[in-house]
């Protein structure tokens, strides 16, 4: 129970924090920003849909979906993506290749994880809650 209530108390920190930043006005990631940077901005601004296909997957275990459904719906994004690129002329698409030169599909917490490896101290104290500590060794 002490468990899940420090997970809680961490993801209220989290989104608090995330929520705090995209109150700023026309968040936009600066050209020098590093690429962990420019990450946690595009985190910060995107609008999480729970009943999208990728959100439905991230609950898998709480909905007991099976493997079937799993790849099923991972196909359904997949699709989407295909589709938002192709509303894309080709100097978007070129500059959105470039803005996201190197990324893989993460979730927000390995996306903050990752940054907190890259910025170190230079990370905003508000995002250091308990969820983004390392876990101790047992």
């Amino acid at each position: 129970m002490k468990l899940k209530a420090l997970i809680l108390v961490g993801v209220v920190l989290l989104v608090s924090g995330i929520w705090n930043y995209a109150q700023q006005p026309n968040p936009s990631p600066s050209p020098d920003a590093p690429v962990a940077m420019v990450q946690y901005q595009h985190m910060c601004m995107m609008l999480l849909h729970p009943h999208s296909p990728a959100s439905i997957v991230a609950w898998k275990d709480q909905l007991g979906l099976n493997d079937a459904q799993t790849s099923q719906l991972q196909a359904i994004q997949d699709k989407a993506v295909r589709d938002a690129e192709a509303v894309l002329n080709e100097d978007q698409r070129n500059k959105l290749n470039s803005l996201t030169a190197g990324w893989n599909p993460q979730t927000p917490m390995q996306c903050m994880r990752g940054m907190m490896g890259t910025m170190g101290n230079q990370m905003p104290t508000m995002m250091m809650c308990p969820m983004m500590q390392p876990t101790p060794a047992k």
